[in-house]
């Protein structure tokens, strides 16, 4: 199992990312759900690649999937099945640790474009835009949003060691909050 998984609205159902053989044979990450009322699972992706899903509403999931070293973020409707690619990167890109916000109208997330520096993103669901938040040389992720949405706790690297950091969605300032010598992460 992938680390990150999310409950439905209703608290009824679980999505994660689980391993399996894919169309080839190799091993790789698809999304399924369970359900625990029915006791029973289902997939939803196949051989995607796909990881880091969030539930959206009832009937949407966000996750991430790869495809060739390009990781996009997407959107299935668990009615019709379809799925919407929701971003449009290429060449060599990581994206990791979604969080949508509490009024569930934007997705933070972490990504490595090229350059391989991994800084906090944000997708604004409603036109897809994407502003990115932090701008540090160092690696930023595991954003967790305050329940108001005004505020994100994040991982950075930016003091050679993991600490918390705090980012001001208003004026997009940040602070360290924490300062410990063996390290802590959000999340």
């Amino acid at each position: 199992f992938h680390p990150h998984l999310s409950w439905s609205i209703d608290n009824k159902k679980i999505v994660f990312s689980k391993y399996r053989r894919g169309q080839y044979g190799s091993m790789l990450w698809d999304v399924k759900i369970y359900n625990t009322e029915s006791k029973k699972a289902e997939w939803i992706t196949d051989n995607m690649r796909a990881t880091y899903p969030v539930w959206l509403n009832e009937e949407e999931i966000i996750f991430i999937a790869h495809q060739n070293s390009t990781a996009n973020i997407y959107k299935i409707n668990l009615t019709t099945k379809e799925k919407t690619q929701l971003t449009d990167f290429s060449g060599d890109v990581s994206v990791v640790t979604p969080a949508l916000s509490p009024d569930r109208k934007s997705l933070i997330f972490a990504m490595a474009p090229e350059s391989g520096n991994t800084d906090l993103y944000l997708l604004n669901l409603i036109n897809n835009s994407i502003e990115r938040l932090t701008q540090h040389p160092a690696v930023d992720y595991l954003p967790v949003w305050e329940p108001n949405g005004k505020r994100i706790a994040y991982t950075s690297h930016s003091s050679s060691t993991p600490n918390v950091h705090v980012l001001e969605l208003e004026n997009n300032s940040t602070h360290q909050i924490t300062d410990v010598g063996d390290a802590v992460w959000t999340h």
